[in-house]
């Protein structure tokens, strides 16, 4: 679940907010309808995350505080949200003030674009890194 999130928030943010021509709100609505359905479900995966935490623990008989993994999500999606508002100035400002196109990649967004997809897919992607993802399609 935490990719298919993560993948499909990048993809909208990449194809209907990056392709979105200028004067056009259908690409856009597409955008936040997409994007909002699916970047609002990385947080639905934090309860999973818990628990296979919590089993994990007990396996190896160490004790794990749940109040605490969910305050130190939590704390980690505020410190994004932070960081991601820092951040957007100066990629709006790259963008520059002159558009060169019709497309959402050629106006001031677009290193804004560029950034918010490419974060997103290497969320998602981190996750072929797990063991649990291996054994999901039996790679050994």
């Amino acid at each position: 679940m935490t990719a298919v999130s993560a993948i499909s928030s990048a993809l909208a943010a990449l194809l209907f907010w990056g392709l979105a021509e200028r004067g056009s709100t259908a690409l856009l609505i597409l955008f936040a309808i997409t994007f909002g359905f699916f970047a609002s479900a990385y947080s639905a995966t934090w309860g999973g995350v818990m628990v296979d935490m919590e089993s994990d623990a007990a396996r190896r008989n160490e004790a794990v505080d749940s109040g605490v993994l969910y305050g130190l999500l939590n704390g980690a999606r505020g410190v994004g949200y932070v960081s991601g508002g820092l951040l957007s100035v100066p990629l709006i400002k790259a963008g520059g003030a002159d558009t060169v196109g019709h497309t959402g990649y050629q106006t001031t967004y677009g290193p804004l674009i560029i950034f918010t997809g490419l974060s997103l897919a290497f969320g998602g992607w981190g996750l072929a890194f797990t063991p649990s993802w291996k054994n999901l399609l039996h790679i050994r």
